[in-house]
């Protein structure tokens, strides 16, 4: 990382679609809105946040506004920017999303404890990268270069186990996006 700051104009964050897209995949669906203000003179700055965190279903941009090429383009420039930058991320970090401690180094998800200090991403729970063993992390790592199921025994867990508390997540996230669903149709 370089030790010199650098700091991006606005009107390039906004024209570049970062702000909609921002707005759109991150502050929107919490209720929240980032405005941008653009004086007489030209000049942009960030403006307030918009705070509609009361309203259920969040924040969403007009059909008339997401149909226009412009929004379209915008999407697109930050999705190839977004892919770049997040594959240079990962082969030089080794993740996308910075970990918070214990939770995946990967994508930054809670684990879940399968046993003992054998842990399970259940962000992407097929992928080797997310697959942990809490005190070795490093020795999961190579877990693509091994056998799962030896990596696992080695750790002391079989593999029905750890298939088992993934059946459990998956059914109790499943259990969850349904209940909400449930609600959020009763609401309306």
């Amino acid at each position: 990382m370089s030790e010199d700051i650098k700091y991006m104009n606005i009107k390039e964050f906004r024209k570049f679609g970062i702000l909609q897209e921002l707005n759109r995949l991150f502050l929107h669906p919490l209720g929240l809105v980032l405005e941008v203000i653009i004086e007489d003179d030209g000049t942009e700055k960030l403006g307030r946040i918009r705070d509609y965190r009361e309203d259920d279903e969040g924040i969403r941009y007009a059909n008339e506004t997401i149909n226009k090429f412009v929004f379209k383009e915008k999407a697109e420039n930050f999705r190839m920017m977004k892919d770049e930058k997040h594959k240079k991320r990962e082969e030089k970090l080794g993740y996308v999303i910075q970990p918070i401690p214990a939770g995946c180094s990967h994508c930054g998800h809670s684990r879940v404890n399968i046993k003992d200090d054998i842990w399970l991403c259940p962000g992407m729970q097929g992928s080797p990268m997310h697959r942990f063993g809490l005190n070795d992390v490093d020795e999961c790592f190579k877990a693509s270069d091994i056998r799962f199921e030896a990596f696992l025994k080695k750790a002391g867990c079989t593999l029905e186990e750890y298939h088992e508390v993934g059946r459990k997540d998956a059914e109790r996230r499943k259990r969850e996006e349904s209940e909400f669903l449930i609600s959020k149709k009763e609401r309306n």
